[in-house]
């Protein structure tokens, strides 16, 4: 008796699912009853595991075709062992002689050291497939897309996620990536919407580091049905960073001097608007300081906050005063130690105690924004925009 394998030349692993297909060779025309199978033996589990390969064709001749379907926790790293031990090898079946009643014997035994199995449903790759809107750090509200690559076909079942790890507030913190597609094929994809409190400033963690790294969902191969291995390795990746604190997009002087000269005089208000990249909140009292050169001296001023609580718009404004000076363009200082503004208080995210990023830059000289308060008189009773 001889047997060959059926797969291609360059096939040495076979997964879950797929199929291995073997040819035994008789010395004489056989003929298979009550389905008949061949015997292998998967010793990757730490024991010699018996499989049985379902008879297809063949009847009548000297060969007959078998086929067996890799199962979830097939593994042979070294090889499989295809062989029977007397009449049994075939199973509950039977093969015969054809024109005489003599079972055949399958004591036919074989090592396959280049036919290597492993049905293990795992993860085979791990990647972050978005980018930053802006530099290398994912900002509130911006998503966080991650893909998850199997060996093998699956199926995501009761919303699986991808585990992120975030570790800017010294605590290292799990995050779950939701699944978003990919249902049917080796890949599937999963998306994270970054919070105000997710911070890390060194890049992002990704990967399982335990058994729950798909969460409470499922992720199961499409044939063979068996659930995939939650563990998988991580990655720490440097170059996605994640800061979900507000902060300063833009500050505008929003007025206009009543004279059009681009000086404002005594009496007339600067008005100064501050964008931030989401609704905020104020806490306190908040006021951006001003600073007017006159000569060598500068002269420090506050624009009091005037509307904008709860949106990502706030207004403040500064009424300028006689003794005020600065025709070369006023300065917009931020130099608050917590939210980048002068005052007691704090600029905070919605319905969060976490504080504006105060990393914003201070704005010098700002061009057609200058201040005489005494060297004109100017009729206040003007319109202004």
């Amino acid at each position: 008796m001889r047997a060959e394998f059926d797969y291609p030349d360059d096939k040495v692993i076979f997964l879950a699912g797929e199929k291995i297909l073997l040819a035994i060779q008789f010395s004489a025309p056989v003929r298979a009853l009550n389905y008949p199978l061949a015997s292998f033996w998967f010793d990757g589990t730490g024991e010699s595991q018996w499989k049985g390969a379902k008879y297809e064709s063949g009847s009548g001749t000297d060969t007959l075709k078998f086929s067996y379907q890799v199962q979830p926790g097939d593994l042979d790293n070294d090889g499989l062992m295809l062989g029977g031990k007397g009449e049994q090898g075939f199973g509950e079946g039977k093969i015969m002689a054809l024109n005489h009643d003599v079972s055949a014997v399958h004591k036919h035994k074989e090592w396959q050291t280049d036919l290597k199995v492993n049905g293990n449903i795992e993860v085979t790759d791990v990647s972050i497939v978005s980018s930053p809107a802006s530099g290398d750090t994912y900002r509130y509200g911006e998503s966080i897309e991650v893909d998850v690559t199997f060996n093998v076909p699956v199926r995501a079942l009761n919303n699986p996620v991808a585990s992120l790890w975030f570790d800017g507030t010294e605590t290292s913190f799990w995050k779950g990536a939701q699944y978003q597609s990919g249902s049917g094929t080796e890949t599937l994809r999963f998306s994270y919407e970054v919070g105000t409190e997710d911070r890390d400033a060194d890049g992002i963690l990704i990967g399982a580091i335990d058994s729950q790294g798909l969460g409470e969902g499922k992720v199961r191969a499409l044939d063979p049905d068996g659930d995939a291995d939650h563990f998988y390795g991580a990655q720490h990746l440097e170059g996605h960073k994640v800061n979900g604190q507000p902060y300063v997009k833009d500050v505008a002087v929003t007025s206009i001097p009543a004279f059009g000269d681009g000086i404002y005089g005594q009496g007339e208000i600067i008005e100064i608007a501050v964008t931030f990249d989401q609704a905020v909140e104020k806490e306190g009292e908040v006021k951006i300081e001003l600073g007017f050169l006159a000569g060598d001296y500068v002269r420090l001023r506050h624009a009091q906050y005037e509307s904008g609580d709860g949106t990502d718009t706030f207004v403040f404004q500064y009424e300028v005063a006689t003794d005020d000076y600065d025709e070369g363009g006023l300065s917009i200082y931020f130099t608050g130690e917590s939210s980048g503004f002068a005052g007691t208080g704090a600029i905070k995210a919605m319905a969060s105690d976490v504080e504006l990023d105060p990393a914003y830059p201070s704005q010098y000289d700002v061009e057609g924004q200058g201040v005489n308060g005494g060297s004109l008189i100017r009729d206040t009773s003007a319109p202004r925009i």
